[in-house]
């Protein structure tokens, strides 16, 4: 196990080392570990395969989504209910 502090340290060295900026590159790395976590979830509760989607270029992933929302929409499931379920 290696605590929180040491792996943030860690990722801004190889930020450094790789010539980024390390807040700018931990953000983003944040932001897509929020957005693949997000993705894990909903192939969860669609009994979807996780590793499927996450295959998937972004494009791919909205549309996909976007042909879910559709389809509960068509049975009587508002798209805010989806999201707010």
């Amino acid at each position: 196990y290696i605590p929180r502090e040491e792996r943030e340290k860690r990722l801004r060295q190889w930020a450094i080392d790789y010539g980024e900026d390390p807040d700018k590159f931990m953000t983003i790395y944040r932001d897509r570990i929020m957005s693949d976590a997000d993705i894990i979830d909903f192939a969860r509760d669609q009994n979807l395969d996780p590793e499927e989607l996450m295959d998937m270029s972004r494009r791919e992933r909205l549309i996909s989504e976007d042909i879910y929302l559709r389809e509960w929409e068509d049975e009587g499931i508002p798209r805010s209910y989806v999201y707010n379920g």
